[in-house]
């Protein structure tokens, strides 16, 4: 059991410390953004991945002490792997041959593959069907890119068509 008179001390250490540091922090050190609390929850002005906030965006409501109010998803088809954006275009667009059909993606690599027997011919694309399908008679692979990766669907050395349904039409259809 420790002596009354260092119990004593201690205490006032602990609170003289948490009061200057409590006083001295005001800014995040990363971010430069004010920690100044709302209701007790420290608001996070900056969006975070995935999300932007339009200029005049609110910054007061803190949501389980992360500002998230006032973020919005990037929408299908870009994403957001910076924080802080500012615009619905985020930090960009999915490539050629890719989609996005969810909000808030936070890399280029969660856009998907177009799915073989379609192309992406446009960047940002935001549904599963992408910009057309093959012909009947043709299919593409995964993540291709334009009509002219469409090829004739033919038999390979074992009898079987190579890309295509016995119908003709290109293998993985949209449901």
């Amino acid at each position: 059991m420790l002596n009354l008179g260092i119990q004593i001390l201690l205490a006032v250490a602990f609170i003289i410390c948490s009061s200057s540091v409590h006083a001295s922090i005001i800014k995040d050190w990363f971010t430069s953004e004010s920690v100044k609390t709302y209701n007790g929850a420290v608001p996070r002005t900056t969006c975070p991945k995935g999300y932007y906030r339009p200029s005049g965006g609110t910054d007061l409501t803190s949501v389980t002490a992360l500002r998230v109010d006032g973020c919005i998803k990037c929408p299908r088809g870009k994403y957001g792997n910076t924080e802080g954006e500012t615009d619905a275009l985020c930090s960009g667009s999915c490539p050629l041959g890719k989609y996005s059909d969810v909000t808030g993606i936070t890399s280029i690599y969660d856009c998907k593959n177009c799915p073989s027997g379609r192309y992406g011919g446009s960047i940002g694309m935001n549904k599963k069907s992408c910009t057309a399908a093959c012909p009947a008679g043709k299919y593409s692979p995964a993540g291709s890119t334009s009509g002219a990766t469409c090829t004739a669907c033919d038999f390979n050395l074992s009898g079987k068509l190579r890309g295509c349904t016995q119908d003709m039409t290109p293998h993985e259809p949209l449901h």
